[in-house]
């Protein structure tokens, strides 16, 4: 399996926001470079221990993703945000899972109090 990795140009972070969306940003900034390093050693060396790995490194990226995809933004800039972050992603639409789109359309919908606990 030879995959490439791909760069990405994240947005820059305004300096004047202090919201929880910058936190999700940099999980998902963390766990993406982890993926990369990841598909660098899968290229490098396929056995089961670094199969292993490869799984919960994807599960970790893909979790950090959807949790941006799922974040209820409370501020305009703060939408400006999420959306500048997710289309500097590479291939954002091709690798989007039903999953992620779904979790993007709730997060458009008012939150409960009990969801926001």
């Amino acid at each position: 399996m030879s995959t490439k990795p791909k760069t990405r140009k994240a947005p820059a972070k305004p300096s004047t926001v202090a919201s929880p969306l910058l936190g999700l940003i940099d999980t998902h900034r963390a766990a993406y470079d982890a993926f990369i390093e990841a598909i660098n050693r899968l290229n490098e060396a396929e056995n089961a221990a670094t199969r292993r790995r490869w799984n919960k490194t994807c599960n970790a990226e893909d979790d950090a993703l959807t949790a941006i995809w799922a974040h209820s933004c409370e501020t305009p800039e703060d939408t400006q945000i999420k959306v500048e972050y997710l289309l500097s992603m590479p291939h954002f639409l091709d690798d989007a899972q039903k999953h992620h789109v779904e979790a993007l359309l709730l997060s458009f919908l008012p939150q409960t109090n009990d969801e926001a606990a």
